[in-house]
């Protein structure tokens, strides 16, 4: 009789614990500071310099790896700044609309290899994610364009991903 009234009065504690458990939600949701990594590759028409002649390629994007620090910023804002390793800051803002962390969109210099070379895009990026569990997925957008002495380049398209996960305290 004394064991059922003990996991009775535990089965109460668990459920009640439960019930009064609140998610995060919108800001709080992906506030943090996550280690963070991005790849992908771009759609880009190369035209050659010295005959005008076009052609399309898919390129790969540098793997960069750093520190991404999500930070409040206002009532309803988020500063979010990234800082690779051994590369660029990049510092740009976003907002939560129902959980979903939209990026306004930013410049920066994007490193892509075409070959043996690496192309410098002055870049546009955008993009949206979402976060599972203690993992931010990104999902971001990249326009511009480059030159080198051999070809103009423009993005036609991207498929490039970012994946945060929180640092362990």
């Amino acid at each position: 009789m004394k064991i059922n009234k003990v996991m009775a009065v535990m089965s109460s504690a668990l459920l009640l614990s439960v019930t009064c458990t609140k998610e995060k939600q919108g800001i709080a949701l992906y506030e943090g500071y996550y280690s963070y990594k991005t790849s992908g590759s771009v759609e880009v028409e190369k035209t050659l310099i010295e005959s005008s002649e076009k052609s399309e390629d898919t390129l790969a994007l540098l793997a960069e790896n750093g520190q991404m620090n999500i930070l409040k910023n206002g009532d309803d804002k988020l500063i979010i700044t990234m800082n690779a390793i051994g590369g660029d800051v990049v510092v740009f803002d976003a907002e939560v609309i129902d959980n979903n962390l939209i990026i306004s969109e930013f410049s920066r210099l994007v490193k892509i290899e075409d070959g043996s070379r690496t192309v410098s895009f002055n870049c546009k990026v955008s993009g949206s994610g979402k976060k599972y569990d203690n993992v931010i997925i990104l999902d971001l957008n990249y326009s511009g364009s480059a030159s080198t002495t051999l070809y103009n380049y423009t993005i036609k398209s991207s498929a490039v991903k970012c994946v945060a996960k929180v640092n362990e305290q």
